[in-house]
């Protein structure tokens, strides 16, 4: 099984750049999930064991529950696609559904 690559790494470090209490779990999570070698929800939660999946949206708790880090997954190509990092107030505001088409 190979790993998962993120797309795009830069957007992932710029969107916690603006939390910066968030920069560390976030690399972190990066440094994690590029190594893990996840082909389904199930793999990921090996090492994420709260990351959910609605849809094609993925979604991980990051920063002590802090965080609310999405990603659109395709496991056929082992991509997370970075869509945005949330805290828990803007997460309850968004339509997941919507993100990842």
């Amino acid at each position: 099984m190979k790993s998962v690559k993120v797309t795009s790494r830069y957007n992932v470090l710029k969107a916690a750049g603006r939390h910066p209490d968030s920069v560390t779990p976030v690399s972190r999570w990066l440094t994690v999930i590029t190594a893990a070698e996840c082909g389904s929800l199930v793999d990921v939660r090996k090492f994420y064991p709260s990351a959910d999946q609605v849809g094609k949206t993925l979604i991980f708790n990051v920063g002590g529950n802090k965080y609310r880090l999405l990603c659109c997954v395709s496991w056929e190509l082992r991509r997370l696609f970075f869509r945005t990092l949330l805290t828990h107030a803007e997460y309850d505001r968004v339509n997941v559904d919507a993100l990842c088409p």
